[in-house]
């Protein structure tokens, strides 16, 4: 069984795909899901998201944690997110 971290972003299509690249990169020595492929909202709006997965007996991680706190505001961080279960 595992605690899943829900992170979601969105902007332009550009925008969207930088941060993409940029939780890949941040969070590979994890068990990362995504970035999903964006979808378009409207013209000029995108939205993604992807998932860690931590083993219940593994969470909190002080060093995991930190590194959520210090992600861009706009990265919507939801513990468990209902959206996934």
């Amino acid at each position: 069984s595992s605690d899943l971290i829900g992170l979601g972003w969105h902007g332009t299509k550009h925008a969207v795909e930088k941060m993409s690249i940029f939780i890949e990169d941040t969070f590979k020595d994890t068990d990362l899901v995504g970035p999903l492929p964006a979808i378009q909202v409207n013209a000029t709006s995108w939205i993604t998201r992807a998932v860690i997965r931590i083993p219940k007996d593994e969470w909190p991680q002080k060093e995991l944690i930190k590194r959520l706190h210090q992600l861009h505001p706009e990265i919507d961080v939801s513990i468990d997110p209902d959206e996934i279960a």
